[in-house]
């Protein structure tokens, strides 16, 4: 009796840890992997697929703690053995963290795998600040607020001369109308004289010809 119940837990140890190693089939994460020490742009390789698939959702957390994970963003396409993403792991700061893929499928199952022990070293500038974190680098990514003031004051004209654009171009109308009015009476009026100044020139020639 020892013996079978001791051959039982071996095999439920053994299966528990077949399942353990064995990657999901739904979730995987190709790359980055453990240990990985990690700067700038990260491409997260991987599988993202289902029979009943919804979406997917790509998301980290510092380690140990892992309770607060950041999103990454995702997609409602599947993936297989491609691209699942980007990390800009300039926007943290250096340290351990783990990165999350998440399956949702449309029967309400969620499927996912975690990588864990990522190492984020991004290369820092004089200073010891990051070089995300550059004053040259800061300045093109936001607007000061002086730019804000300018574009705001920029967006107000062009509604101001938006809402009284309708009466000056009902007024330029009009005059361009009125003006191509009186060209063509002037034309009118040439014509009408050279014609009648050649008829009178016929009728001259002709009692000259009596």
């Amino acid at each position: 009796m020892t013996r079978w119940l001791a051959s039982v837990c071996l095999a439920l140890l053994c299966a528990t840890a077949a399942r353990a190693q064995s990657p999901n089939p739904y979730a995987r994460i190709g790359s980055p992997v453990s240990e990985q020490p990690l700067q700038g742009t990260v491409m997260i390789q991987g599988s993202a697929a289902h029979p009943a698939f919804s979406r997917y959702e790509l998301s980290y957390a510092r380690e140990p703690e892992l309770t607060e994970w950041v999103s990454l963003g995702g997609s409602t396409m599947p993936v297989d053995r491609g691209l699942l993403g980007t990390w800009n792991t300039r926007a943290v700061s250096d340290g351990a963290y783990a990165l999350r893929l998440q399956v949702f499928a449309g029967d309400g199952s969620v499927n996912e795998a975690i990588v864990r022990n990522l190492k984020v070293a991004n290369p820092t500038i004089s200073g010891g600040a990051p070089a995300s974190a550059s004053p040259s680098n800061a300045t093109r990514a936001l607007p000061t607020l002086a730019e804000v003031q300018t574009a705001r004051d920029v967006l107000d004209l062009i509604g101001r001369t938006l809402n009284r654009a309708p009466g000056a171009f009902l007024n330029g109308a009009r005059w361009g109308l009125s003006a191509l009015a009186l060209l063509g009476l002037y034309v009118a009026v040439k014509k009408l004289v050279l014609w009648a100044w050649r008829r009178w020139r016929g009728a001259e020639y002709v009692d000259y010809g009596q």
